[in-house]
């Protein structure tokens, strides 16, 4: 990570900070340009290596257009993402811990391995949704199968 990425970190002010982890594609640079789905306003403006790993823990991504974003094992626990665009989103493995996704949209998102445990859902559209492995609690459970109109049936 060069200075300049450096620098351009500690200017955001919603709590992004990009860490450096091992993979094979370390040239790889991905432009990342995160905007209010409302208003268009840019929320964080990056360069990030396929070799680092986001973490924005505690951040306020409410609104955010992030849809088809991979944020594969992105720690994302405690933040504020209502209202954001989450469809078709890649979030296998992240922790979403306590984040805040009251009406947000999950829809065909990857949430496979997720830890939602304490996340706010109500209101979230979680149509077409991969929760393979997700760790959610009974109460979330349950909200989860009445908002997608389904029924347990015990045999």
């Amino acid at each position: 990570m060069n200075d300049a990425h450096k620098m351009l970190l500690e200017r955001m002010d919603c709590g992004i900070t990009v860490r450096e982890k091992q993979t094979e594609r370390k040239n790889s640079i991905m432009k990342t340009v995160i905007k209010n789905r409302y208003t268009q306003e840019v929320i964080v403006e990056t360069e990030v290596s396929f070799a680092q790993t986001v973490t924005a823990n505690k951040s306020n991504l409410s609104n955010a257009d992030l849809h088809g974003v991979d944020l594969s094992n992105a720690d994302l626990s405690d933040a504020n993402l209502r209202g954001a665009d989450l469809s078709r989103a890649n979030l296998h493995g992240a922790n979403l811990h306590g984040a805040n996704l009251r009406g947000a949209d999950l829809r065909g998102a990857n949430l496979r391995w997720v830890d939602l445990r304490g996340a706010d859902l109500r209101g979230a559209d979680l149509s077409r949704a991969n929760l393979h492995e997700a760790k959610i609690t009974e109460s979330q459970k349950e909200k989860i199968i009445t908002s997608l109109s389904l029924e347990i049936i015990k045999n």
